[in-house]
């Protein structure tokens, strides 16, 4: 029930945003796009930007996640040089691993006062990988 119901809010909102595009781009025809900036290159990141963010992270756990995220913490120095690697080769490439795009979705409700049989009193949470 729940994935039918939060699937159909998704298309709901989706079909919303697709049709404010639409009049948008009516309305905004002969706009130019000079204007929107585009970003052609990125700075790879470096080993110490990469340490402090994972440093700054929570340690929570996913059930995606390959390894614990506090062996990660653990092992920092063996594994920057793999995750740099990820995360750079990302970059440059424009592409994003389908593994890391995944995530694994609770419905939390959203106050102890709400009826728990009905499903808008719910809202979708991600728990997404540490890596």
């Amino acid at each position: 029930q729940f994935i039918n119901f939060f699937k159909d809010k998704i298309d709901k909102i989706y079909t919303e945003i697709q049709q404010m595009q639409t009049d948008q781009d009516q309305r905004h025809f002969s706009a130019s796009t000079d204007s929107i900036p585009e970003i052609s290159c990125f700075r790879p990141v470096s080993s110490e930007e990469l340490t402090a963010v994972i440093r700054s992270m929570n340690y929570k756990k996913c059930d995606l996640d390959p390894v614990p995220s506090r062996l990660i913490g653990n092992c920092m120095n063996e594994v920057i040089p793999i995750i740099r690697s990820i995360v750079n080769g990302s970059l440059t490439s424009g592409i994003f691993p389908s593994e890391l795009k995944k995530a694994v979705i609770r419905p939390i409700n959203k106050g102890k006062a709400l009826d728990k049989n009905n499903l808008s009193s719910y809202r979708p949470i991600s728990n997404l990988s540490f890596l």
